[in-house]
């Protein structure tokens, strides 16, 4: 069984692009692939209909990767350096797979 964790952002008004430029050059998503071994696949997505939103979705192994990745240092080191293009700070949601086809 699969987990998967949605993160979306809203950026102030016409900050998504640098908002994605710096989350891109930061590595985020490369670090959580380096320091969690239950990380399986994770993307970065921008919305179709609305400028301002972007959403990184992680595959998790399992739960307690999710946990892990949650009280990871490397993530609390990261939080604070993407405030300045954010409208609120985002909230993961995590999400069990309960039906896959495919």
């Amino acid at each position: 069984m699969t987990y998967r964790a949605w993160l979306p952002a809203r950026a102030l008004p016409g900050q998504r692009d640098a908002l994605v430029r710096a989350f891109i050059e930061r590595g985020v998503i490369e670090a959580c692939r380096a320091t969690i071994p239950g990380f399986v696949r994770g993307e970065l997505l921008l919305s179709e209909s609305d400028p301002d939103v972007a959403c990184v979705t992680v595959e998790w192994a399992d739960r307690q990767a999710f946990l892990d990745w949650q009280a990871s240092p490397v993530r609390a080191a990261q939080g604070s350096a993407f405030a300045q293009w954010l409208q609120l700070a985002p909230v993961s949601e995590l999400f069990r797979a309960v039906h896959v086809v495919g």
